[in-house]
């Protein structure tokens, strides 16, 4: 049996905000190939019922992350 296909990283993956070191200046919320680089903006633009993800990596945070009903964190890797 062949492996299931990787799935197309521009289609919209609903309730998921992504972070990571590799990451664009401006990301998008439910885009897996827009990553948002700054932890920060990736949390501001979370919606209840989503899940931040972050992947591996140093994240200068200079500010209190605003913790939000509804939003969910899950840490991806080890870093």
């Amino acid at each position: 049996m062949p492996p299931p296909p990787k799935p197309d990283p521009s289609v919209p993956i609903g309730n998921s905000v992504f972070v990571s070191k590799l990451g664009a200046p401006e990301g998008i919320r439910c885009r897996l190939d827009k990553c948002f680089l700054d932890l920060l903006e990736a949390v501001a633009s979370a919606q209840p019922g989503d899940t931040v993800f972050v992947y591996p990596g140093d994240y200068a945070i200079e500010a209190h992350i605003p913790l939000r009903p509804g939003i969910n964190f899950q840490f991806l890797g080890v870093g």
